[in-house]
Parts: structure tokens; sequence; C-alpha cells
């Protein structure tokens, strides 16, 4: 049996800020989205377009068709990159649209007790550090005693079914040393002109995926005369529950963020991952009908900057430690596309010196990461990342600097894959790059 509801009529129910009705109706089906949507490009399926998925949508909307798995698996499938509304000349703010209807299909429709079980437990080791550590330390064990070497064997792949084996090959690598952030306050370096004072939100996965990321961030940060605060209190940022429909998780993750991040009454708040930064900058539109948050969350959201951005905007001190590599640049879809951010990470690169900068043979094609879509949807999660690999490979590049954990995890998942490589590349952040510099620069002095 279908189960029908009106779009718009639920969204009362729920959150009447986050789309008008009419908003549903602005695209005029011109097809401008089709080649740069990935999974449109991937399937040539009309329904795995942005425009089909609205369609679908409006079907619902109208009551012409229920919510049934043809209708949802469509929007599931869709990677959430926004590249759609770069490419749209109505203004279709499609990222509002695929969002609202996640949180609605998630509240009027019916989940198997194993879904509700894997997305709760999912979200309980993500939202408490402790947790996500515990599993990082398991995962480090795991590896260390030689079990992965010898589940990934041939002979043992054979005895597991081909979606284990595959869930298996998504454990990501780890940092060296986690990052754990018990309530640090770290001052301007000695000898700088304090500029201002930044409340750094860290995430959860990057504590301990790309943790050496967030330590540059800070000295970066010092090196330029900001001074860093980091709130205990912080927690995820509920980017991954709000893609997934989840919107009371990221609602009360927002509030105890706002809170957190604006007890020190910072000048900025800082994000170094692309996909946290975006979601950050839209809290604001959880909270236009909420008069307890609605003037936190506008200031929260005004002042909360990528951290190059930041740089590019204010003026960073140019570095001089020179690095002789060959860089290229993979652009998060949640800085270059939700967040309007495409030179800034360029720009940081090409002024350090040594460094040669090669511009991928792309069109800001997504890398198939979006945050637990690559475990939910692995088949075309991997599509996208061996082409992205492949054009990785193809720039000759020693480095692929990139501005998010979850690309930086599908980056190095399938460049390190053993079929693919001739020689190791290594995937860092930006900022990653600009710290050594400075480094450098400082060790010679």
């Amino acid at each position: 049996m279908q189960e029908t509801f009106n779009l718009s009529n639920q969204l009362e129910k729920i959150n009447k800020s986050l789309f008008n009705e009419s908003d549903l109706y602005k695209c005029v089906g011109c097809g401008f989205c089709l080649q740069s949507c990935p999974t449109y490009i991937e399937t040539g399926l009309e329904a795995e377009s942005p425009r089909g998925r609205i369609a679908l949508m409006k079907a619902v909307n109208e009551e012409r068709i229920g919510i049934v798995k043809n209708v949802t698996d469509h929007w599931d499938l869709c990677i959430q990159c926004r590249a759609c509304e770069i490419a749209c000349p109505s203004g279709v703010e499609y990222g509002k649209l695929i969002n609202t209807t996640k949180i609605l299909v998630n509240e009027n429709t019916k989940k198997s007790k194993l879904e509700i079980l894997s997305f709760k437990l999912g979200f309980l080791i993500i939202e408490k550090k402790y947790l996500l550590f515990s599993i990082g330390y398991i995962i480090k064990f795991y590896k260390f005693v030689g079990l992965q070497s010898l589940l990934r064997s041939k002979l043992i792949e054979k005895l597991f079914s081909q979606k284990i084996s595959t869930l298996e090959k998504k454990i990501p690598e780890l940092s060296n040393n986690f990052f754990f952030n018990t309530h640090k306050k770290i001052p301007v370096k000695k000898g700088n002109l304090k500029r201002g004072k930044i409340s750094l939100l860290v995430g959860c996965v990057m504590c301990i995926t790309d943790a050496n990321a967030i330590y540059s961030t800070i000295r970066v940060l010092n090196f330029n005369g900001y001074e860093v605060i980091i709130p205990k209190p912080q927690k995820c940022c509920g980017a991954i529950q709000n893609h997934a429909g989840y919107q009371q998780n990221l609602i009360k993750l927002a509030k105890n963020n706002i809170d957190s991040l604006l007890e020190c009454n910072p000048d900025y708040i800082v994000s170094c991952s692309a996909g946290c930064g975006a979601q950050l900058k839209e809290y604001i539109h959880l909270f236009e009908h909420d008069p307890s948050y609605k003037i936190k969350a506008e200031k929260f959201s005004n002042i909360t900057k990528d951290i190059h951005e930041l740089l590019v905007r204010n003026g960073y001190k140019k570095p001089k430690g020179k690095i002789n590599s060959t860089v290229t640049f993979q652009s998060p879809c949640h800085l270059s596309n939700a967040q309007k951010i495409t030179s800034p990470p360029i720009e940081i690169l090409q002024s350090i010196p040594g460094i040669k900068y090669i511009k991928m043979n792309d069109k800001g094609e997504c890398c198939g990461a979006g945050g637990i879509y690559s475990i939910t949807q692995s088949e075309m999660s991997n599509l996208l990342g061996k082409k992205k690999a492949l054009m990785v490979f193809n720039t000759g590049s020693n480095i692929v600097t990139t501005a998010n954990p979850g690309c930086a995890i599908q980056l190095r998942t399938h460049l390190n894959n053993p079929k693919n490589i001739n020689k190791p590349i290594l995937v860092n952040h930006v900022i990653e790059l600009l710290d050594k510099s400075y480094t450098l620069e400082e060790n010679t002095q």
C-alpha cells in the first residue's frame, strides 16, 4: 500500500522555515543541472538527476504518487553534492529541497529494526567522542596484529560475502595521534600581534582520521596572530544527521555548538572541514522561528568562516619554507558548491615556495565520499572514487590536497588500491602544507 502525504502540509508539523512550497516549483526543467550531477552522468537516468528528483517531490506533494521504495531509492542515491545549484539558472536551492524531503520521509515512513539500530548506533558513536576514540583504537589494534591483512587475503575473502568484504575495505587510515579536544586555549605565538580570537570547531571523525590537519590549523592561526579556543563541550556539527533526515538530532547538536562555541565571545568561529563549515553556516535556517535561538544562530552563522576563507580574506603571512612537490587540489563539494569558496585554497597552495600546482582535469565532480554515502551507497561511491583517483593519477602529482575529512578518506581508499597505484601519492589538507612551509621557515632562522 502506498503511503501518501502532502509535503507542504507535513512541513508545518516539523519546521516551516526549511522551505516554502513555491520552492518546489522554481525548477523549470531546463536540464542545465544534468551534466553537473554525478549520479545522472553515471546512470543516464532522469530519475537520478536533480530535475527528476524534484519531479518526484512534486508528484508526492500533489499526492499523485506515494512514498514507496522505488521513489525513495532515487532520493537516497543523491549524494547531495549540490553541484546542480551552481549550474541552475533559476536559483533552485536543491540542497534545501533534498534535505527537507529526507527529513519528511524519515519522519513519515517505517524502517526496519536493523536500519533504526544502525543509524542510532552510528550517530551515538560520532556524537560521543569517547566511543569514537574507542572505535579508533580497536581499528588500530585490528591493523597492528595483522587481522586486516589476513581478512584481505584472497583465500579469506572467498569465505565472506562481497558486501562484507567491500565494507571492510572502507575502514579508513587513522592518524598516528588522535586530537582530543580537552578545553584548550592556545595564545598567539610570542612576538606576533594579536589579530583576533578564534573558537575552533574540530568535528568528530576528523579527530581520528585527519588529526594532523587540526593541529596544523591551530599552528597556522597562531602564526598569523589569532588566539585559538577549543571548547570542550562542542560536538559533531550534525551534517551527517542532516543528510540522513534526522532533524531532531541536528537541532540538538546545533544548540549545543552554538552555546559552546559562542561562550568565549570569539571574533570568528572557524572550521577546517568543508562539510562541517557548510553545516555551521546553515544553522541560521534551523532557528528562524525559534526566538530563544534565532539571534544567537544569526550571530553564529555570520561569524563562521572556513579556514582558507579567513586567511585569504584577512590576509596571512606569506610562507617562505620551500616544499619541492607537485601538488593538485580536490575541491570538496561543500566548499565549492555549498560555501561558494573556490580560489582561496589554490591561492594558498600557489603561495608556497617550491610547490608546482597542477590543476586537475575535472569539472569539479564529486569524489563520491558524501559522509555515510560511501557506506549506504557503496557501489556508486566506489565508481566515483575510482574516477577521481584516475584524475589525480593523470596530474602526475606527488600530493593531492583537499579540505574535508570525507574526501581525504575517499581519496586514500582509492589511491592506495594496489591495482591503481605505481607510486605513493600523499593525501594532505591544504593547511598542512602551509603549516609545513611555516615550520621549515622557522627552522632555518
